[in-house]
């Protein structure tokens, strides 16, 4: 009798047993995932209300004092048109207020204040002839040289034929004390040989123009070494003069 229940408690075991084996496998499987998914849900998470963050877009390369800069517009250069000076007729000076951009630049040049350069038609010639290349015995903007460069400057700035060489122009001259010098008057020197052998105008503040035979046409220093052992005499060529004799002739 004990073996029969004992017999029939294994049967009733084995039948349950087989019967889970029989259950399908997604079946497992999902009772599996609700089981770890309860296990690791995390908790709600709860954000501070009321706090907006507005992000901004920058790039690695650009920082935010360059992104600042960028952002600026640059800066113009604004002339006042009470620096441009207007055609004139009779060349008459300009006030400071008026003064040319030649101005500025020749009184850069001579380092003199800008109100002293008033001889427009002088500093004209001068400007379009700077750099002019030297040529013994040259006439044009090719080539010139030093007293064919004077002697145009005089016929174009005071409308006076002086002589052509350097030698007959020193002749033409009423003689002056190098202190005596002032503007358009004539500084002659002995470079290659002795006596006169080259010839310049004077500017002011011991400037002068004239055709070097190294540099062309150019400004030089009195006070240079160079033209300091150079120096021969200075001549003035008197224009009035010589406007009354041309006048006269007519």
């Amino acid at each position: 009798m004990n073996v029969s229940r004992l017999l029939l408690t294994l049967s009733t075991a084995g039948l349950l047993v087989s019967c889970n084996a029989l259950k399908p496998v997604s079946t497992r499987q999902a009772d599996y995932t609700a089981h770890i998914t309860r296990k690791i849900e995390p908790k709600s998470t709860e954000f501070i209300s009321k706090i907006e963050i507005n992000p901004v877009k920058q790039t690695s390369s650009t920082s935010a004092a360059q992104s600042m800069a960028l952002s600026r517009k640059p800066a113009t250069l604004e002339v006042s048109e009470s620096l441009v000076v207007k055609g004139s007729v009779n060349n008459t000076v300009s006030p400071v207020e008026n003064s040319s951009m030649l101005q500025f630049r020749y009184a850069m040049m001579l380092d003199v204040p800008v109100e002293e350069i008033t001889n427009f038609s002088l500093y004209h010639f001068v400007d379009e002839w700077y750099g002019t290349r030297y040529r013994f015995g040259g006439t044009t903007k090719n080539g010139v040289d030093c007293s064919s460069f004077t002697q145009k400057l005089y016929a174009a700035t005071y409308g006076i034929e002086i002589p052509r060489t350097a030698v007959t122009q020193y002749s033409a001259c009423k003689r002056i004390n190098k202190e005596e010098l002032r503007e358009g008057d004539l500084i002659f020197f002995h470079t290659t040989r002795a006596g006169i052998s080259h010839v310049g105008v004077y500017l002011g503040n011991d400037r002068f123009v004239h055709a070097s035979s190294s540099r062309g046409v150019v400004i030089s220093n009195l006070t240079e070494s160079y033209y300091v052992n150079a120096y021969r005499a200075s001549g003035r060529i008197e224009t009035e003069a010589a406007e009354t004799e041309n006048e006269g002739t007519k």
